[in-house]
């Protein structure tokens, strides 16, 4: 007996199911150090529920960051 597998449609689909789900943001942050004064930009990608409002979401990952 063999194994179900499933095809590569399947998996296509499964992913994309995942990806409209969530909606990915970018966070672009700036810091200023201290003693020099230069200002350095940071960046990264964050993924956000699609039933959740951008600004409320990254609000709170941001308090809990600090």
């Amino acid at each position: 007996m063999s194994k179900g597998q499933t095809s590569f449609a399947e998996k296509a689909r499964k992913a994309a199911q995942r990806k409209s789900d969530m909606r990915h943001v970018r966070v672009v942050k700036s810091v200023e150090n201290p003693a020099t004064g230069a200002i350095r930009f940071s960046d990264r990608m964050v993924a956000v529920p699609s039933d959740v409002d951008i600004d409320e979401f990254l609000k709170e990952t941001e308090a809990q960051e600090s």
